[in-house]
C-alpha cells in the first residue's frame, strides 16, 4: 500500500522539516568515557530488544561509551526553502553489535558495528521535532556551552530540564546536567588528515582495538555513520500502547571533512544527580550517586571537523 503524502506545515510555523537535513561548519568533541557493558545492555534489553524480537540481536560488547559535543554554524534542509540555523547539540552513545541472524535465504548471520544513544540533548526546537518524527530520537531542548578555543580550562555545558525526584509533587527546574571540564587548551592543529584515519583512530579508542571477527570498520567503504534509533509514538486512544513503533536506521552521511586528532589535556565529567537523568547509575553502571553530583574522568577526548546530511533513513524491524 502506498503511503499518502505528507502534509506539511512548511509556511504555516512548521518544526519539522524534510530530510535530507544539511549542517554546514561543524565541529565536534568526543569524550570517552568507562562503562559497565551489563548497564548498557540492561539499557539496550529495554528500549532495543521488544521490538526487533528474535531476528536481530544488539549486543554492548565494550566497557565504553562515547560523549559528543556537536557546534553547527547552518544547519537547514535540502528539500524545502526555509533557511538555516546554528545548533548546539549533545549525546551520550552505546557502541553496539548489530547481528541479523540467519535465515533459510540466508544462513550466514550479518554482523555491523552500530552506534545508538538514549540520551541527545539538542538547542534549537526544529532540530528536536525534526530528530523525533523522522528518525526516532528521543531528543530533548537543552542550552549547550561550548569553551573558547583559547580557555586555559575549557568547560563544556549542558543545561537542561530535570527532575530531582519522580514525584507528582515536586517541580522540575532547570539544571547544569552534564558539565565536561579540562586541564589545556583544546588542540586544533590536525593530526587526521582523511576521515577514513579519523574513523580508525577513533574506533580504536572506543573499542581498545578490537573489533569481533567480521565486524569491519563501517567508513572502511563510505562515509556513512551507522546511526540507530527507536522511533515510537503514543497512541491517540491508548495512550499507553504504541501506534507505530520500530527500530530504523538514521545513517548520516559525513563530506567535506576538515581534519581532527586527540585532545592533549586532561577532562573530566561531571553529571548532576537526578531521577529524570540516572545516567551515572543506569548508563555508565556507577553506584546510586549518595550526593548531588559525581564526577567522572574522561579517559580520552578528541576533535574533527566536517559537515554532513542527516539523511532517511530505514525500518530494521517493527512491531507495528
Amino acid at each position: 500500500m502506498a503511503l499518502p503524502p505528507y502534509i506539511s506545515w512548511t509556511g504555516h510555523g512548521s518544526s519539522c522539516g524534510e530530510p535530507p537535513g544539511v549542517f554546514t561548519g561543524a565541529t565536534m568533541h568526543l569524550f570517552g568515557l568507562a562503562a559497565h557493558q551489563a548497564t548498557m545492555q540492561a539499557l539496550v534489553d529495554r528500549f532495543l530488544t521488544p521490538v526487533t524480537g528474535p531476528g536481530i540481536a544488539y549486543t554492548a560488547f565494550v566497557g565504553q561509551s562515547l560523549l559528543t559535543l556537536v557546534d553547527i554554524e547552518k544547519g537547514t534542509t535540502a528539500a524545502e526553502a526555509v533557511g538555516w540555523l546554528p545548533g548546539q547539540e549533545c549525546a551520550l552513545w552505546i557502541p553496539l553489535i548489530e547481528t541479523t541472524l540467519p535465515t533459510f535465504s540466508h544462513p550466514i548471520p550479518k554482523l555491523r558495528l552500530v552506534m545508538w544513544s538514549p540520551y541527545v540533548f539538542i538547542s534549537y526546537a526544529i532540530g528536536m521535532v525534526t530528530g523525533r518524527e523522522v528518525w526516532g530520537w528521543s531528543k530533548a531542548l537543552a542550552a549547550i556551552g561550548f569553551p573558547d578555543l583559547g580557555s586555559a580550562t575549557p568547560t563544556f555545558t549542558v543545561d537542561t530540564v530535570v527532575f530531582r525526584e519522580l514525584d507528582a509533587t515536586k517541580p522540575g527546574a532547570d539544571v547544569t546536567l552534564l558539565t565536561v571540564t579540562g586541564d589545556g587548551v583544546l588542540a586544533t592543529l590536525s593530526t587526521w588528515p582523511t576521515l577514513k584515519e579519523a574513523a580508525e583512530a577513533i574506533i580504536d579508542q572506543l573499542t581498545g582495538g578490537f573489533l569481533p571477527p567480521g565486524v569491519v570498520n563501517p567508513f572502511a567503504a563510505g562515509a556513512e555513520f551507522p546511526a540507530i534509533a527507536l522511533k515510537q509514538f503514543r497512541d491517540s486512544v491508548a495512550p499507553d500502547r504504541a501506534c507505530y513503533q520500530a527500530v530504523v536506521n538514521s545513517p548520516v552521511h559525513i563530506k567535506n571533512f576538515g581534519g581532527g586528532g586527540l585532545h592533549g589535556a586532561n577532562f573530566d565529567l561531571t553529571i548532576e544527580t537526578c531521577a529524570s537523568h540516572p545516567i551515572a547509575h543506569r548508563f555508565l553502571g556507577l553506584p546510586q550517586p549518595a550526593g548531588s553530583s559525581v564526577d567522572v574522568p574522561i579517559e580520552w577526548a578528541a576533535w574533527v571537523k566536517f559537515d554532513f546530511d542527516a539523511v532517511p533513513g530505514s525500518v530494521i524491524a517493527s512491531t507495528t
